[in-house]
């Protein structure tokens, strides 16, 4: 089988490149079936093991986009299409009419928020999208409450199932070494951490202010910002670590090529975002066994079991969020007990051989 995984080009690499790189990796590693992905901005990220085809545009609306699509889809001759989209979903379906091609579309719908350029067209797109998809899955009970009742995408054929996430392992003497050397650049042995797109969006603000509060308190707290990031948002972030008196804890690393090291060298992940559908942080902090504190938005509150396998806080109520952090950092068998649980939903309902059967199962049923 010859599966084709299509994502849009971005400046910085999130979350669906990713996980479109992870489906590959998979379905070779489980199934050795031939896999690429098509669709990421040229010189933005290389793989190894996985073969990334590069457009030279960073508009998916773009006639640049739709030629080079148009010939990656004539040449490779997939046999199935998964996209990570409604708009790649929609220029699927249109492409695979006007040009007479053969090949089943599978969607994921990777976002919680819409993701359709004009949304006055909702009501005619999205029935005419789940039409013609051959299937679609969700990533969580939520998003698929959300499209079908705020966004009317309502596929017929169906399916609840995470992304494919692996978890890279990294021996003792490594995360030691990396640990003594992020203690270093923040001047304290207490971490916590995010991992991922450093965007407006993921509001790092209200973790810079975290780090703020702990550390006026005497909780000598160093956080460590690993990911991509546009110039414009650091300086925003820069000023507002200095404002709290913390920028000598507050570390940017940037992008790197090995995340879970970082996560696995922190004690804890801290993760105030705006909107997630879901996040490779989260499941990640879970296969490392951590204790992750997210931001309280609903689709956060479905994934996480708060006080069980991790916490979720009120944005609103920072000075009651750090009283539970305060409370993990001075507490290891709480700490231990919550980080044991968050390893256990990993390995019930994230682990990556699970999830890759069941993506496999749908290309087999088209």
């Amino acid at each position: 089988m010859k599966i084709a995984y299509i994502v849009e080009p971005r400046k910085v690499i999130g979350g669906g490149v990713r996980a479109a790189i992870n489906l590959v990796k998979a379905m070779k590693q489980y199934y050795e079936e031939d896999a690429m992905v098509f669709g990421v901005n040229r010189g933005t990220i290389k793989d190894k093991d996985v073969e990334l085809i590069e457009v030279d545009t960073l508009n998916p609306m773009s006639m640049a986009y739709w030629k080079a699509l148009k010939q990656f889809l004539k040449s490779y001759h997939p046999d199935v299409v998964h996209c990570l989209g409604l708009y790649s979903a929609l220029v699927l379906v249109m492409q695979r009419q006007f040009y007479g091609l053969n090949f089943k579309i599978v969607c994921t719908v990777h976002r919680v928020t819409m993701n359709m350029r004009f949304r006055s067209m909702l009501k005619v797109i999205t029935p005419y999208i789940a039409k013609h998809v051959d299937f679609t899955t969700f990533l969580t009970r939520y998003q698929k409450k959300h499209y079908f009742e705020n966004v009317g995408f309502r596929p017929m054929k169906h399916i609840i199932v995470p992304n494919v996430i692996f978890v890279d392992k990294h021996s003792e003497n490594e995360t030691v070494a990396k640990r003594k050397e992020l203690e270093t650049k923040v001047g304290t042995n207490l971490l916590t951490c995010f991992v991922g797109r450093i965007v407006p969006s993921k509001n790092i603000e209200d973790t810079i202010r975290l780090v703020g509060i702990l550390n006026r308190r005497g909780v000598k707290l160093g956080c460590i910002l690993v990911g991509g990031y546009e110039q414009s948002y650091y300086e925003r972030l820069d000023q507002l670590a200095k404002a709290e008196g913390v920028r000598n804890r507050i570390h940017f690393e940037g992008y790197v090529n090995n995340p879970t090291l970082y996560n696995a060298a922190c004690t804890t992940t801290t993760f105030t975002t705006y909107s997630e559908a879901l996040p490779n942080l989260m499941v990640e902090t879970f296969a490392l066994g951590k204790v992750l504190f997210s931001s309280d938005i609903p689709q956060m509150v479905d994934l996480i079991d708060d006080g069980r396998n991790g916490y979720t806080n009120s944005l609103a109520d920072l000075e009651g969020m750090a009283d539970r952090m305060e409370e993990i950092y001075q507490n290891e068998v709480l700490r231990k007990s919550i980080g044991k649980q968050a390893l256990a939903t990993y390995e019930e309902i994230y682990n990556p051989r699970k999830v890759a059967a069941k993506y496999h199962d749908i290309y087999e049923s088209c």
